[in-house]
């Protein structure tokens, strides 16, 4: 069995972005049934496995030569290589708008966990927005002032998962890969997107504004109460602290539980305990009482 690292770092909310600050912080503030936490997850989950799509999609790019050589030799081709690349990035389109999906059943589940599954709608919360049924405050309807993103995402999602995989075709010229689907239309005619690495990209900074924005303000709601996060793992053990969520939070907040043991002598210790400002503030808990 290979030998553990002997020390991996797990605490450094200064590099958190908004949706994992929430993440993490989150269970000190609201309490979530088990499938509103999967939908947390997914927030991030659905996101990062867009990106990685993306990313494979690119690297299956030089495989439309083998396509082109087809086309040049023998004046026809199946195709299979364009076909492979066009169902990656498709994926990669349904992974970004399931990323949306996991936002509003979060946001449901803090500000209206009673609500109908026809009021939980992505597509209703992004073009029929009423804070009413809703039941959230301004600040989540302002996030919404700028989102002509979506209804070309929405349009994309829906029909991708019920149409056979679009097309691709990479300008001989430009050397851009182009994405048509004759079963969409856009202004009755075929949807034709010239550069989908570009839409694609510009869709991913897009929701992960919106994204940052409606985190941003969950983050803000956080209360005092302290959390038990990891710090570390140190020779294969793990140093806890308990921490608030409440910004700012940085690598010294929060009080250390771990010192408890690791004050010991023979047990390993923090290498961090002499400059970290969890271990100044470390917990005391009362000794064991005696069994007789």
């Amino acid at each position: 069995m290979p030998k553990p690292p002997e020390l991996v770092l797990l605490f450094h909310p200064e590099q958190l972005g908004e949706v994992e600050r929430f993440s993490t912080f989150y269970t000190g503030t609201y309490s979530f049934d088990p499938r509103d936490v999967r939908a947390l997850r997914g927030v991030t989950g659905h996101f990062l496995k867009a990106r990685r799509l993306r990313h494979l999609a690119e690297r299956l790019v030089p495989n439309l030569n083998i396509d082109e050589a087809q086309l040049e030799e023998h004046g026809s081709t199946p195709a299979d290589n364009a076909s492979e690349l066009a169902t990656v990035l498709e994926a990669s389109i349904v992974e970004i708008y399931s990323s949306l999906d996991c936002t509003v059943k979060t946001l449901f589940a803090i500000y209206n966990p009673g609500a109908s599954s026809r009021k939980k709608s992505t597509r209703r919360f992004f073009l029929n927005y009423d804070p009413d049924s809703t039941k959230m405050p301004p600040e989540i309807a302002t996030t919404l002032a700028d989102v002509g993103w979506y209804r070309r995402l929405l349009h994309l999602r829906d029909e991708l998962t019920h149409l056979d995989t679009g097309a691709v075709h990479r300008d001989s010229e430009t050397r851009l890969i182009r994405y048509i689907h004759h079963g969409l239309t856009e202004q009755a005619n075929a949807l034709v997107i010239d550069d989908i690495f570009e839409w694609i990209d510009t869709t991913l900074v897009d929701v992960d504004a919106w994204l940052g924005q409606v985190f941003h303000f969950l983050n803000s709601t956080l209360s005092n109460a302290e959390v038990t996060v990891p710090c570390a793992v140190v020779e294969g053990r793990f140093m806890m602290r308990m921490v608030s969520g409440k910004p700012p939070v940085t690598f010294h907040s929060g009080r250390c539980i771990s010192a408890q043991w690791f004050d010991i002598p023979g047990n390993p210790r923090c290498p961090f305990a002499s400059e970290c400002g969890a271990y100044q503030r470390r917990a005391t808990f009362p000794p064991p009482e005696a069994v007789s």
